[in-house]
């Protein structure tokens, strides 16, 4: 679970340029690869708020 928040971390303001590309290499839709990562981030509670900004490492890093 590490990693995968580590790579969600660097994927962070990036989402629309890495989903592109993901299209590109794959079938996969642009639409379903950044519903893929939105739901990564579901899962390691990394969630995003409207601003781009990452409430929820903040706090943990606080904690």
């Amino acid at each position: 679970m590490n990693k995968l928040r580590r790579m969600l971390g660097l994927l962070e303001g990036r989402e629309n340029k890495v989903a592109k590309q993901i299209s590109k290499r794959t079938g996969v839709s642009e639409r379903q690869a950044r519903r893929g990562i939105d739901k990564a981030r579901e899962l390691t509670g990394e969630t995003e708020n409207e601003d781009g900004s990452d409430h929820t490492r903040r706090e943990r890093r606080q904690n």
